[in-house]
């Protein structure tokens, strides 16, 4: 398929709806046709994988495409300037968590992009590394357990930023690690109990949403 016929595709099965519910999200208005998950699966399953068209489709600035861009793209040709350059262009919770959920985990720069990220000031990019962090934790089962030891610490030193979007995805990744397995619980639940009577409210948040977010079930990756 062409970006003009996926575009028009788009358009055909977009819900007003949906698309009122994704401005919740932060999507700007009229940044969306709004199409359902349900409708968004059977266009993926059409097109399949496909970089060059991810590409051109993360080009339009449309939510939809660019949640398709993050559905069909390949993972192995993703490079870490185009990871840089998409985290730089997020503009929403729900763009921001669907690349990390989506691609960006299984991309070979992920461990490495995160931990930059978390550095960077913008807060978007900064919620990506945090998100990318949890993603890692949640939807990689065959990474050891130690590759997230380097992460607590880095998610600890974020409690003096009080941005809603950071410190929430700080707790979830935090939280994702801890529900990993007993070793990393023991050692994340301490780490959230350090946050959580620490004097920063920030870091408050952190530790205490971070105790919730252990006690889900782990997603299936």
């Amino acid at each position: 398929m062409t970006l003009e016929e996926v575009l028009k595709r788009l358009r055909q099965e977009g819900d007003p709806k949906h698309a009122l519910a994704l401005e919740k999200l932060g999507v700007k208005p009229r940044a969306s046709y709004g199409v359902p998950p349900a409708k968004m699966k059977k266009v993926v399953a059409e097109i399949g994988r496909d970089h060059r068209l991810a590409q051109e489709l993360w080009g339009t600035g449309l939510y939809d495409a660019r949640l398709l861009a993050s559905l069909i793209d390949e993972p192995e040709k993703v490079t870490k300037v185009q990871m840089d350059r998409w985290a730089r262009q997020f503009d929403s919770q729900a763009i921001c968590d669907n690349c990390c959920f989506n691609l960006f985990h299984a991309t070979q720069f992920s461990w490495g992009r995160c931990v930059v990220w978390t550095d960077r000031k913008e807060e978007f990019v900064k919620k990506a590394g945090f998100t990318l962090m949890g993603a890692l934790a949640d939807f990689e089962p065959k990474a050891d357990d130690a590759q997230f030891h380097r992460f607590i610490p880095i998610i600890e030193r974020c409690g003096a930023d009080d941005r809603p979007f950071v410190k929430k995805s700080a707790a979830y990744a935090l939280g994702a690690i801890g529900r990993r397995s007993a070793g990393l619980k023991k050692i994340c639940a301490e780490a959230a109990e350090r946050m959580a009577e620490n004097a920063s409210k920030a870091a408050q948040f952190v530790g205490k949403e971070a105790q919730k977010e252990m006690a889900k079930p782990r997603p299936k990756a």
